[in-house]
């Protein structure tokens, strides 16, 4: 029963319908589309994110021989099994996801600031032995930079291969590894949202890698020659839905892996005791250089080492600043 319920989940975010762009997501007209309170994509206002330490996702990716590249008029994306788990964690508990599917959109979904990307890919997740929707999405950005080499991760999915739709491709040796182990340990912003293809279902954990990655050219026209820049689809506006507002949600800065609240408390301990032990430091320097001048000052008074000496022997504890003479 489980296993058909996560089948289920799973063709509710696989699209096999092409999608329609016209107005960039505003005229869909299923009911969370038009009158979800928690949609995405969302602008991330940096100003307003808070660091979060009791959540965090790790996501571990497979290196799978070959995997399908499947191309609609609006999509791009590799639907096979054991590509990736995702494991999200948090003070209350520690959850389970499985791959689903990874897709591409140009330009970028999100935005940060106001600043749009060239290219944004999401992998979508979704939670085994779950009745309801219940999903989680890893969003990766490019940026253009016309000297960046060529991304090895887009390089070997090879979306020009496909220019007819629809079409598939079968794509062999991609570093799925490599890319989601770079994208793990990274800072994310994350937040409650919404998938962004129809029907715009909810309940969406959200983490966006904070670091962009650089895009070509030549990679890049792979993707805008099917959307942003295709006037043909859409009028070249892209596969992007239009920004949702955030409303009431909040937007988080988050690590990839977890930190533990003791392991957070002894860092913060071990930086008091650095700095009680630089102030202390400073007092005894201080003391030594005090006492130094006093000595000198004392001596032309005919009041040497030996008085300092018979004072110590009085009781009193020994400067260890004191000067042999």
């Amino acid at each position: 029963m489980k296993v058909i319920a996560f089948l289920l989940l799973s063709l509710l975010v696989t699209v096999n319908a092409v999608t329609s762009y016209t107005l960039n997501g505003a005229d869909w007209t299923d009911a969370l589309c038009q009158n979800g309170t928690r949609q995405s994509p969302i602008n991330i206002d940096t100003k307003y994110t808070s660091i979060l330490t009791d959540k965090s996702v790790s996501i571990d990716g497979m290196n799978v021989a070959t995997v399908t590249l499947s191309y609609d008029a609006s999509h791009l994306q590799i639907t096979d099994d054991f590509i990736a788990t995702a494991t999200l964690r948090s003070d209350e508990d520690e959850r389970e996801y499985t791959f689903v599917n990874t897709h591409f959109h140009a330009p970028s979904e999100h935005t940060v600031d106001g600043v749009q990307a060239d290219l944004e890919s999401h992998t979508v997740f979704a939670r085994q032995g779950r009745t309801y929707a219940d999903y989680l999405v890893l969003g990766v950005m490019w940026v253009h930079d016309n000297d960046a080499k060529n991304d090895s991760y887009l390089a070997a999915i090879n979306a020009g291969g496909l220019t007819t739709t629809p079409s598939t491709q079968s794509i062999s040796n991609v570093p799925f590894k490599d890319f989601y182990g770079w994208a793990s340990p990274k800072e994310k912003y994350t937040y409650i949202g919404s998938l962004t293809t129809p029907n715009c279902t909810e309940n969406v954990e959200w983490f966006v890698v904070k670091e962009t990655r650089k895009i070509n050219s030549a990679q890049l026209s792979e993707y805008t020659s099917k959307w942003a820049g295709n006037s043909g689809f859409a009028s070249g506006k892209g596969n992007n839905r239009i920004l949702r507002p955030l409303g009431a949600r909040q937007v988080y800065l988050t690590h990839g892996e977890k930190i533990d609240k003791w392991e957070l408390a002894s860092i913060i301990l071990v930086c008091l005791l650095g700095l009680l032990s630089a102030i202390l430091s400073g007092m005894i320097f201080y003391q030594c250089v005090y006492k130094k001048n006093k000595n000198q000052s004392n001596k032309g008074y005919g009041r040497n080492s030996e008085a300092q000496g018979l004072h110590n022997e009085g009781g009193q504890a020994s400067n260890p600043c004191a000067e042999e003479n």
